[in-house]
């Protein structure tokens, strides 16, 4: 351990004698440098003339400045002209962009008051979607409710086949009831709706020739649907008749136009 201390101190030593002497010999070159005496020349301008040969550096230097002057300026242009471009759109949008675009907001306006227009001739059930038409309940039974409730949806004749082909007269003759109701509605010359009676019906028929055929209608369906027997079918045969002729006569009806 010792002999490792010696050595090192013996290093340190050397370094600092060489570090001495470095910084004597730089004193020594500096003094002797300032004792020496400096020699001066003269300038010839005729001479520097004769080796530029004439040459105007101040307006080489004008040129440069020039140059530095409009490269600067392109600069400055390529840098508007990027901002530019990115500014938003509708910035830089003309007046021939603008009419298109009032154009387009005309004819939205146009689409809109029409779509009001036939709502309001139509009602808004033109843009409902498909109504019930289930003509069978879920236990094979016909659904006589939803037949009546949704009559202007559903084709009337295929329920009436239906309980015809069952033998189920008495129901085919309500069909037919509802249907002679439906045929009425159609020509307006009833307003339909679902809590009315069949008074209220006949009552909006006063003064109209098909009063009395929508009277006897009337009375049979009522005979025969609230009373204690069944109809059959030599007897529906010939009623089914009646209430197809008194339905064909509501289609033929003439509505009378205002004015």
């Amino acid at each position: 351990m010792n002999l490792i201390l010696k050595h090192i101190t013996i290093v340190l030593l050397i370094f600092c004698s060489f570090t001495l002497m470095g910084q004597n010999s730089v004193e020594s070159k500096l003094n002797s440098y300032k004792e020496q005496s400096i020699n001066t020349k003269s300038f010839d301008k005729g001479h520097w003339e004769e080796m530029v040969g004439g040459v105007d550096y101040s307006e080489i230097q004008k040129k440069k400045k020039e140059s530095k002057t409009k490269k600067k300026r392109d600069r400055s242009r390529s840098s508007s002209s990027s901002t530019s471009a990115s500014e938003p759109w509708f910035k830089n949008m003309d007046g021939k962009i603008w009419a298109v675009l009032g154009k387009i907001i005309l004819i939205l306006l146009a689409v809109i008051l029409l779509a009001v227009l036939v709502m309001h001739l139509f009602g808004n059930n033109i843009f409902a979607g498909p109504k019930n038409t289930r003509i069978l309940t879920k236990d094979g039974k016909i659904d006589i409710e939803n037949i009546e409730e949704n009559m202007h949806e559903i084709e009337l004749n295929d329920p009436i086949q239906l309980a015809i082909q069952r033998g189920e007269y008495d129901t085919a003759i309500r069909l037919y009831y509802i249907a002679v109701i439906k045929e009425l509605s159609v020509k307006k010359l009833i307003k339909w709706k679902k809590d009315k009676t069949n008074r209220d019906y006949y009552n909006e028929l006063a003064g109209k020739t098909i009063q009395p055929s929508f009277s006897d209608m009337t009375n049979v369906y009522e005979r025969i649907w609230y009373g204690s027997k069944s109809l059959q079918q030599h007897d529906f045969n010939s009623l089914e008749g009646r209430f197809q002729q008194v339905i064909n006569s509501i289609k033929q009806t003439v509505i009378p136009t205002n004015g």
